[in-house]
C-alpha cells in the first residue's frame, strides 16, 4: 500500500477496524450465544450432516431445493453451505450457526461497496458501520437460519446492478446474484420480483443503452424465476403460504404499519426473544435521529437512488405483514436499508454545522453511540444468555448427552418438550441413512408435539400413561413439573437435573433400574 495516498490508507484501515468490529459481534462465544439450540438449527444441521454423508436430507429426498422440515419445505441454499464447516468441525452448534456469521460479515462489505457507488466513500464507511453495530443484522448474523442469506445476496446483486449501468456486463452477475437470491429465504419471493420491478422502471434509458446484456440478464432471472414458481405453485408450495397468509384487510393494513413503529425500530424490537433482545429496537437509539433526517435528505434530492431507496423502505414491511406484526425475521432486508438512510443523514448531520460546533456535535454522536452499543453488548452477552435460554430450548444438548452416557434400555421423553426427536438426531450423530428409513413425516401436520414415536431406545411418550412402560434400566427426560407424576407412580428416582443459567430447572432426568 505504499504507493496510495495518505488519505486512501486511513480510508482503508478504517474499513479494515470495522471488518473486525463486525467480526468481534458475530464470531466470539457463537455456540453459547445464543444460549441453546432451537429445532430449526437442530433441523438444518442434521439436514447438512446427512446431505454430506448420503447426498440425501433426513426425509431420503436426493440433493433438495426445497428440504422438509417439520410440515413446511425451506430453501435449502443455508443448508448445502453449512455442510463444510461441518466436516471441519463436525454436527456441532457452531458449526451450523458459522456460515450466518461469516455471511453476516460479508454483508457488511457488500453493504460497504453498495453505499459507495450509491454516495460516496464516508457515506460507506458509515453505512459498514451501522450494519456492523445492527442489532437487527447481528442477531440473525449468530444464527443458524436461513434468512441472512437474503440480505447477503440482495446487497452484492444491487451493487454490481449500479456497476452495470456503467458497465453492462456486470448486470448478468447482478441478475446471477439476484436469482439466488430468490433460492434464499420466502421473503425473497415478494421482495426481489418487486423490487426488480422498480429497478427496470427508474434505469430504463440506461438499461435500454445495454440492450444485449439486459435481455441475457433478464432471461437469467426468469428462468431461475420460473424454475422455482413450479415449486411456489405446487400443491405444497401453495398450503405451506396459506398456512402462514394473513388475509384480513385490518390486520394486513395493521401488520404493514408496525414495521414503521418507533416500538419495532428504535425502542422495543420484535416481541420474539429469539429475534432481538430486550430493551432494544431493530436499531439504536440514536437512528431516531438519523433515519428521519437521513430519509428527508434523500428526499429532497430526487434522484432514482432516492426513489430506489424510498421503493425499498416501502417493500421491505411486505413480506413480514402478509404473515405477522413485528416479525423482525420475516422483514430482515430492511437492516441494510435503514443502515444505508442513517449514515447518510449522519453525514449530512456532521456537515450542516461548521468549525467548533461541527467538532462538538461530532464528539457528543461519538459518545453517545460508544455508549449505546456498550450498553448494547453488555444486554446481549451478558444479560440475553440469562434470561432468553427457554426460547432456544436450553438444556436439550445437556439432557441428550447425560441420557447417551449409559447404556440405557429405553430412554422415554415427555411429549411436552418442542420436537425433542430432532435433538437427538443432532447430538447423537444418529446414521442418516438409518433414519431415512424410519424418518418421521407426520411431523409438523398440525402435530408438533406427539406421542408415540421413536429414534432407536428413544421414545417420545405421554408420561401420564407411566404404568404401561418398561421400566427396568430406563431414563425420563421430563419437566419438572412431571416429576412428582413419575416418582409417585414408579420405582424410579431423581437422578439429574439440568439449570438454566437464571436458576430455573429446564428438564428432570428420572433413572429406573
Amino acid at each position: 500500500m505504499d504507493h496510495l495516498s495518505k488519505p486512501i490508507r486511513f480510508h482503508y484501515a478504517y474499513l479494515f477496524g470495522i471488518l473486525v468490529l463486525a467480526t468481534l459481534f458475530r464470531l466470539p462465544w457463537l455456540a453459547e450465544i445464543p444460549p441453546g439450540f432451537y429445532v430449526d438449527e437442530a433441523s438444518t444441521g442434521y439436514d447438512a450432516y446427512s446431505l454430506m454423508l448420503t447426498s440425501k436430507d433426513q426425509y431420503g429426498e436426493f440433493l433438495p431445493l426445497f428440504a422438509r422440515s417439520f410440515g413446511a419445505y425451506n430453501e435449502s441454499l443455508y443448508r448445502f453451505v453449512t455442510i463444510i464447516p461441518i466436516r471441519l468441525f463436525g454436527l456441532t452448534e457452531f458449526a451450523v450457526r458459522l456460515p450466518a456469521a461469516i455471511i453476516g460479515i460479508f454483508t457488511v462489505l457488500a453493504l460497504y461497496f453498495l453505499a459507495k457507488e450509491l454516495f460516496d466513500k464516508k457515506v460507506a464507511l458509515l453505512s459498514a458501520f451501522l450494519l456492523t453495530i445492527s442489532p437487527w443484522h447481528i442477531q440473525f448474523s449468530r444464527i443458524g437460519f436461513r434468512a441472512i442469506l437474503l440480505p447477503f445476496f440482495f446487497c452484492w446483486g444491487l451493487y454490481f446492478f449500479f456497476k452495470g449501468i456503467k458497465k453492462p456486463k456486470y448486470l448478468l452477475l447482478s441478475s446471477l446474484l439476484f436469482s439466488i437470491g430468490l433460492y434464499t429465504y420466502a421473503s425473497a419471493r415478494v421482495f426481489i420480483p418487486l423490487f426488480l420491478l422498480a429497478l427496470v422502471l427508474f434505469f430504463r434509458q440506461e438499461l435500454r443503452k445495454a440492450k444485449h446484456y439486459t435481455l441475457i440478464s433478464t432471461g437469467i432471472f426468469l428462468m431461475v424465476f420460473l424454475f422455482f414458481t413450479r415449486y411456489w405453485l405446487s400443491p405444497s408450495g401453495i398450503a405451506e403460504s396459506l398456512d402462514y397468509l394473513d388475509t384480513n384487510p385490518i390486520q394486513l393494513v395493521q401488520a404493514y404499519a408496525s414495521y414503521y413503529s418507533p416500538d419495532f425500530l428504535f425502542l422495543k424490537g420484535d416481541p420474539i426473544a429469539r429475534h432481538s433482545v430486550a430493551n432494544f429496537g431493530q436499531l439504536h437509539l440514536f437512528e431516531l435521529v438519523t433515519v428521519p433526517i437521513g430519509l428527508f435528505l434523500l428526499l429532497r434530492e430526487r434522484q432514482n437512488r432516492s426513489w430506489l431507496l424510498l421503493v425499498w423502505l416501502i417493500l421491505y414491511p411486505l413480506p413480514g405483514a402478509l404473515t405477522d406484526a413485528e416479525h423482525a425475521l420475516r422483514t430482515i432486508i430492511g437492516a441494510p436499508l435503514f443502515a444505508l438512510i442513517s449514515a447518510y443523514g449522519l453525514h449530512k448531520l456532521f456537515f450542516v454545522l461548521r468549525d467548533k460546533k461541527r467538532i462538538l456535535l461530532v464528539g457528543l454522536t461519538v459518545v453517545f453511540i460508544i455508549w449505546r452499543v456498550a450498553l448494547y453488548s453488555q444486554w446481549y452477552f451478558v444479560y440475553y444468555p440469562i434470561y432468553s435460554p427457554k426460547a432456544w430450548q436450553y438444556g436439550m444438548r445437556e439432557a441428550i448427552t447425560y441420557s447417551s452416557s449409559k447404556p440405557y434400555r429405553n430412554i422415554y421423553i415427555s411429549d411436552k418438550f418442542f420436537i425433542p426427536h430432532i435433538f437427538v438426531l443432532f447430538y447423537n450423530r444418529y446414521p442418516p441413512e438409518a433414519y431415512q428409513q424410519e424418518a418421521l413425516f407426520r411431523v409438523g401436520e398440525g402435530n408438533l408435539h406427539y406421542t408415540d414415536v421413536s429414534v432407536d431406545n428413544y421414545h417420545i411418550v405421554s408420561v401420564q400413561e407411566v404404568e404401561r412402560l418398561d421400566h427396568e434400566n430406563a431414563l425420563f427426560l421430563v419437566f419438572p413439573s412431571e416429576t412428582n407424576s413419575i416418582v409417585s407412580r414408579s420405582s424410579c428416582e431423581e437422578a439429574h437435573v439440568i439449570y438454566r443459567p437464571d436458576g430455573s430447572i429446564a428438564s428432570v432426568l428420572i433413572e429406573c433400574n
